[in-house]
């Protein structure tokens, strides 16, 4: 049982995480591609995100981010940064966060998301708990400056 605990405190960083793929703000690059490279807003790779949240996301953490009986909440009133069942998680910046969702998220695939997914997802989750600016251009290399809150 005490091993299964770590499990779920990284599950629920994961899931605040957030990944981010995206769909480029440019018409260079063929519909339905996705990519995660300089020039794209958080918003772009959030829409995205909206999408891999909704179809692998949803039952663990809810619809509107609250939380459920297996996934912490991963924006809004009850989410706290870092923290699962009052343990610390993971440091709490966008590349931690990143990083638990490539390899932890989801549940009942860990690891399973595509990097692209895995950002777009961040960037949704970060758009929806109000980390980021919207508009603000995507760096992934500035993820580990991104203190949540």
């Amino acid at each position: 049982m005490k091993k299964i605990a770590p499990f779920f405190l990284v599950l629920a960083l994961v899931f605040f995480g957030f990944g981010c793929g995206s769909t480029p703000t440019t018409g260079s690059t063929p519909p339905g591609t996705t990519t995660t490279s300089s020039g794209n807003t958080y918003q772009a790779l959030a829409n995205q995100g909206q999408g891999v949240y909704a179809n692998k996301c949803v039952a663990c953490h809810g619809a509107n981010g609250q939380g459920t009986g297996v996934g912490p909440a991963l924006w809004g009133s009850s989410y706290q940064p870092g923290i699962y069942n009052g343990g610390t998680l993971f440091a709490p910046n966008g590349q931690a966060m990143l990083n638990f969702i490539s390899s932890s998220m989801p549940l009942n695939a860990p690891g399973s998301l595509s990097h692209s997914e895995a950002v777009n997802v961040l960037c949704y989750l970060l758009i929806q708990d109000n980390q980021i600016t919207p508009s603000s251009t995507f760096d992934e290399g500035q993820l580990s400056t991104l203190s949540l809150k």
